[in-house]
């Protein structure tokens, strides 16, 4: 699952920009079917940083779904 630190920041920033907090969705796992099949649920995928998406990324794509990626550098210490 989502960790509760990334789930404050992401519902925090979001509120801030009028985005009401039940528009938000953190899903939990699901057999592979399933969790492409919500995927026609979603307005956006959200990739959250430290750990990026890669194929879940692809497969929102490949449905459709517009990604938004966050780029940066990971600290290795």
């Amino acid at each position: 699952g989502v960790d509760e630190l990334t789930i404050d920041n992401i519902t925090r920033e979001a509120v801030a920009r009028q985005i009401t907090q039940e528009r938000i969705v953190f899903a939990d796992t699901l057999p592979i079917a399933e969790h492409i099949a919500r995927y026609q649920l979603a307005d956006l995928f959200i990739d959250t940083f430290w750990y990026g998406a890669h194929t879940t990324g692809l497969d929102a794509l490949w449905q459709g779904l517009p990604v938004l990626y966050c780029i940066g550098e990971v600290p290795t210490s």
